[in-house]
């Protein structure tokens, strides 16, 4: 798991919300919560843990953006640090 860490870290990237607008609209964007670890996220999810992607889920710590979140997020354009993990985005807001 260490590996797929290092490479998930070596992949992540800034944008803002405008830029992930599109893989929301797909159904292929996960928020991932500020106190859940966006490399732990996305090795969960690249290493099928279920077990405990269903409870971040269950629990609201990782999640689709439901219409409130994204009428907030459209109007404030936020920066997010994001890691792929196909065929999901994962994004956390960068929180100054």
């Amino acid at each position: 798991m260490d590996d797929v860490r290092e490479k998930l870290r070596a992949e992540v990237l800034a944008c803002r919300w405008a830029d992930l607008e599109p893989h929301h609209t797909r159904g292929g964007l996960l928020l991932v919560r500020p106190d859940l670890d966006l490399l732990e996220a996305g090795v969960a999810l690249a290493t099928d843990r279920t077990d405990r992607v269903e409870i971040w889920l269950t629990v609201g710590r990782l999640g689709r953006p439901n219409g409130p979140a994204v009428a907030d997020l459209t109007a404030r354009d936020p920066r997010f640090q994001v890691v792929i993990v196909q065929p999901w985005v994962l994004a956390q807001e960068i929180v100054t």
